[in-house]
């Protein structure tokens, strides 16, 4: 059995330079911990877990999911939580943000994550990494909140939640179905009909029902006219990138329009 006192060996995860360089000062406090790679993004952090092999992860939850990403994605960390389940699944990982609600903390608990620490309290690391790397899990107290809260929201499907998104912008079904791929729009009319089902509202509920769902997924997120705009771009053939340039789309409303989908499908130029 190994010594309690053996060294922890972490890899950390943020692409921010100062977020690193101040987690390693005040951890080096603790000669315990010890850092053996820094990855800038989550694409690289698997090559260096593998060439580590390393007693425990700690990743940022937001982040450019590599160098050539265009887009800051809310939940990179999560995707690299997921990746290691699958290949690592007794490696512990601790994910870190200085921005969280209680939709986050449901996602990094069901992603498999063994703890999570805000940014904000670094005093807190020390006795998480310790906890985790015990076999523990390390969250915060409104996690079981959330999880609570979380049980009660409608099951809808991944699909459902994209028409919803949309109908929170006041989209007709004829504009939902362009930006889904030319889906018909009497299988949008489908969708919305489920979605009021299983909301159990009436029809004249929708949008605003819609508009809470989508708050509760991006927090951040502000209805803008420039959607509408987006979507009559799309019917003229724009092309995507010129869409999201023209318009200065955000992320949230890249992901709302299906857009990276509908770039798939362009035709290459000529």
């Amino acid at each position: 059995m190994a010594d309690r006192l053996d060294p922890i060996r972490i890899v950390l995860v943020d692409d921010e330079p100062l977020v690193r360089g101040g987690l390693r000062s005040f951890m080096a406090n603790y000669p315990r911990f010890v850092f053996v790679a820094e990855a800038e993004y989550p694409d690289d952090a698997l090559r260096l877990i593998d060439q580590h092999a390393p007693d425990v992860v700690i990743t940022d939850l937001r982040m450019y999911k590599n160098a050539q990403a265009r887009t800051y994605a809310k939940y990179a960390g999560l995707d690299l939580v997921t990746r290691l389940k699958a290949t690592r699944p007794h490696l512990p990982v601790m994910v870190i943000s200085f921005f969280h609600d209680d939709d986050a903390l449901v996602r990094v608990f069901e992603a498999g994550a063994a703890g999570f620490v805000s940014k904000m309290r670094v005093e807190d690391y020390p006795a998480a990494i310790e906890a985790i790397h015990g076999g523990a899990a390390y969250f915060p107290g409104e996690l079981w909140k959330a999880l609570s809260a979380h049980e009660h929201k409608p099951n809808l499907s991944p699909r459902e939640l994209q028409v919803s998104h949309l109908v929170a912008y006041g989209l007709k079904s004829s504009e939902i179905g362009r930006m889904l791929g030319n889906m018909a729009p009497g299988t949008v009319d489908t969708h919305r009909s489920s979605i009021i089902g299983k909301l159990s509202i009436s029809g004249d509920r929708l949008q605003n029902e819609c508009i809470e769902l989508t708050v509760r997924r991006w927090p951040d997120w502000h209805y803008r006219a420039a959607v509408p705009k987006a979507v009559d771009l799309h019917r003229l053939g724009v092309a995507v990138d010129q869409i999201i340039e023209r318009l200065d789309l955000t992320p949230i409303e890249i992901e709302i329009l299906n857009l990276a989908e509908l770039k798939k499908r362009e035709r290459p130029a000529t």
